[in-house]
């Protein structure tokens, strides 16, 4: 969660939140870094809207969600 509070509103691509938060390069296979994505949305959603977006083929966006303008130049 704290390199989500970070890096707000900028794109996380999944090897970086692995290099950044398990020191490793990621198996390919693994679900590890989905199932903890959706574990923190899960809590978050609770008590508001959405923060953690997927942005396809890129990675992890935390913050406001993507309009589709944002997610051309980014």
């Amino acid at each position: 969660m704290l390199l989500f509070l970070r890096r707000a509103g900028e794109v996380l691509s999944r090897t970086r939140i692995y290099e950044q938060v398990w020191e490793e390069r990621y198996d390919v296979v693994s679900n590890t870094l989905e199932v903890h994505v959706m574990e923190l949305r899960r809590k978050l959603e609770a008590h508001g809207p959405r923060l953690i977006h997927t942005l396809r083929n890129r990675g992890y966006l935390f913050g406001e969600p993507p309009t589709s303008a944002a997610r051309a130049r980014a």
